[in-house]
């Protein structure tokens, strides 16, 4: 892997550096929410690394959404952790509307905000609970399994590929194009998977034109912005990012919430003796086991919150341990639905908030819905250690479970 490593700026001061690889560091066997906490607790709210080409690190809730709502100082496009090299940027193919500030960003927003608006993810909730039961036909009987690859990868991922017409057979190797890209810390192996699937949404786009559906793709492509049809390539780059967010997140997302449950069993208990908290258990679960982080390029020198930032600086924002920041939550690493107040950023804040997120919350109820109604208890498997993903997106790379013999319809 790549790791460049970059000299402290002067403008820096010593006691802001520490030592801190954001894939390096948070990759392998401990679950990388414990490696930035513990950073949380005992760095700097702000500090600095020269790793990945130096960079900011920004741990504490507060000054995260400070950042995400101030998007004049901190901008979405053109960053890039590693850096990218020069002229690579314009290479990379584009990811409207993340890659975009207000007022730009807006208008490309709202393209997207219909097709994953309540009303139009609850018409995918009976494809979605009979999706979900078919995956638990299939681990029910067994004594083992790995979450990861029978649930949580499919549930998601086959979910997103309908919305979008694409073909099922493929999603395995379309979610190993989407997971090398989160791992990868080499850009030009990061540039490559982009036009891998660049390539492959262009397959789809071109498809939809010559023969629109009633898919994601299609109304896009019907869609208007300024009193003008919306181009070929605005649909190609929203469907890039969709791609590469529809195929990942959610899965994540899903093993840590069965991970949660299998680390404090007796919630599945109170659970299925009262459903009408699984709403509950699912933000408490993104609180505590929020997978994303991002980042930020710094538009001019400025004062932020009394350090010092230079004009292209980049700050990585820390959103997967906003939820366990104890300035804002008590006991923040205990599991427990029955908490009062979950603030958590599991889905980012500010104008670039996931417009994903009422499509997430959907499939993980409904995955927690039928799972307690129709399985037994389960518990990690000892002989099969944890392996985690770090970086950019947090996730399991696998989650073996054993469950009781005697699961029933």
């Amino acid at each position: 892997m790549d790791n460049i490593q970059s000299t402290v700026p002067a403008h820096i001061p010593t006691e802001l550096v520490r030592d801190f690889d954001i894939f390096q560091d948070i990759l392998g066997f401990q679950d990388p929410h414990d490696r930035v906490l513990a950073a949380q607790k005992t760095s700097p709210a702000i500090f600095y690394t020269t790793r990945n080409g130096g960079h900011w690190v920004i741990t504490r809730r507060a000054d995260v959404h400070a950042v995400l709502l101030n998007t004049n100082l901190f901008s979405s496009a053109g960053v890039n952790i590693p850096p990218f090299p020069e002229g690579t940027a314009d290479s990379m193919p584009a990811r409207i509307p993340i890659t975009l500030d207000p007022p730009d960003h807006t208008k490309y927003r709202k393209l997207v905000n219909g097709i994953f608006s309540p009303k139009a993810v609850a018409q995918m909730e009976v494809a979605s609970r009979e999706l979900t039961n078919r995956l638990i036909d299939g681990v029910m009987t067994k004594k083992e399994f790995d979450f990861v690859a029978d649930i949580s990868t499919p549930l998601p991922v086959m979910i997103f590929m309908t919305m979008m017409d694409m073909p099922l057979d493929r999603y395995d190797e379309l979610s190993e194009w989407v997971n090398e890209f989160f791992v990868s810390t080499d850009i030009a192996t990061q540039v490559g998977i982009m036009k891998k699937i660049e390539l492959y949404m262009e397959s789809v786009v071109s498809a939809r034109i010559a023969k629109p559906g009633e898919d994601v793709v299609s109304e896009l492509l019907a869609s208007e912005i300024d009193g003008a049809p919306v181009s070929r390539e605005v649909v190609l780059s929203i469907c890039n990012l969709l791609f590469l967010a529809g195929l990942d997140t959610v899965t994540a997302a899903l093993s840590y919430l069965a991970y949660g449950l299998a680390m404090q069993p007796k919630w599945m208990t109170t659970l299925r003796a009262d459903p009408s908290l699984v709403t509950e258990a699912i933000e408490e679960s993104l609180r505590i086991y929020a997978i994303p982080n991002t980042m930020r390029r710094v538009t001019a020198d400025a004062q932020f919150n009394g350090i010092q930032l230079k004009r292209n600086e980049v700050a990585f924002l820390c959103l997967s341990v906003a939820g366990l920041d104890d300035q804002f939550v008590k006991d923040p690493q205990v599991f427990d639905p029955m908490r009062p107040r979950k603030p958590h950023l599991a889905f980012s804040g500010g104008p670039h908030r996931c417009v994903g997120s009422h499509l997430a919350r959907m499939e993980m109820r409904v995955f927690l819905e039928e799972w307690l109604k129709r399985m037994p208890d389960f518990k990690l498997k000892p002989d099969k250690p944890l392996v985690y993903r770090g970086g950019i997106t947090f996730a399991l790379q696998g989650l073996w479970l054993l469950n009781s013999p005697v699961a029933t319809h």
